[in-house]
């Protein structure tokens, strides 16, 4: 089955065939936004059918890296910032690659929010990460039920969700510059 795969800070995600995905931090019309109102937003945006997930990347795995105290709440203030402009630009004049999939996202009718985390695993593998995992997600349930989002998930790349649609592997050729084990 062919997918769609997009790499994110040394992180491959693979998404099944049909998912319609973007790296929303990229896209022109965010870092404009970004620079002018120091808006926030996430990584990545993936859509099937009426499903609208908005993903947040996080690599606490390279060297003096450390995950700050309240990393579910800046997840959520960027969800707000992706959700905001997508609905603004889904209502703009100006015709755009950006403008037609904010427009396809609109007929969304569940957004998820997720946070894709990898973090110092000391060697010891899932039996490090899967503990770190779910009180960040207790905060995030949090937000995305303040945001009326249907659902939140958090995931590791050592410790993948059945409940999320995609993949994740790290790029073997940026392993040397990560100092988690």
């Amino acid at each position: 089955m062919p997918t769609r795969e997009i790499c994110v800070d040394g992180t491959y995600f693979t998404f099944p065939d049909g998912w319609q995905v973007d790296m929303f931090d990229e896209w022109p019309q965010f870092r404009k936004a970004a620079g002018a109102l120091s808006l926030k937003g996430c990584d990545v945006i993936a859509l099937n059918s009426d499903e609208l997930w908005i993903i947040e990347v996080k690599d606490y795995t390279y060297a003096n890296a450390e995950q700050p105290p309240d990393l579910a709440r800046t997840v959520a203030l960027k969800a707000a910032g992706t959700m905001a402009l997508l609905y603004s630009l889904a209502r703009t004049n100006a015709d755009s690659r950006a403008k037609e999939f904010a427009i396809r996202c609109a007929s969304s009718t569940r957004i998820h929010l997720a946070l894709h985390i990898d973090v110092k695993d000391g060697g010891r593998r899932q039996r490090q990460i899967k503990p770190v995992l779910p009180p960040i997600l207790t905060k995030l349930r949090h937000y995305q039920k303040a945001l009326g989002l249907h659902k939140a998930h958090v995931t590791s790349t050592l410790a993948p969700s059945a409940s999320t649609p995609w993949t994740a592997r790290r790029d073997p050729a940026t392993r040397a510059v990560h100092a988690d084990r």
